[in-house]
């Protein structure tokens, strides 16, 4: 296995599980660098294997349950669906 897929299919989703790691996962840099990268749809989220990328996303996505209210887990989300939204419309990056 990976290291791409041991981390989407088994570290990302047991993390995002309990609603006090996902507050905590949402505080940390590294977190916010993750999902702005899935967000921007950059190159590195592209190449990912589709298995890897919809198992990043299941837990980016779960991860909204640690926003401080449904507002914050709104606009988390919307974040995250922005940059996939757009994807499709965007030429391939060189």
């Amino acid at each position: 296995m990976d290291l791409h897929r041991g981390a989407a299919g088994r570290l990302l989703p047991v993390l995002v599980r309990r609603r006090p790691v996902s507050a905590r996962l949402a505080r940390l840099p590294a977190w916010h660098a993750l999902a702005g990268a899935w967000a921007a749809q950059d190159g590195a989220v592209r190449a990912l294997a589709a298995p890897v990328a919809a198992a990043l996303a299941q837990a980016l996505a779960a991860a909204a349950a640690g926003a401080p209210d449904a507002a914050a887990g709104g606009r988390y989300v919307e974040r995250l669906m922005a940059g996939v939204a757009g994807a499709g419309t965007r030429a391939p990056r060189a």
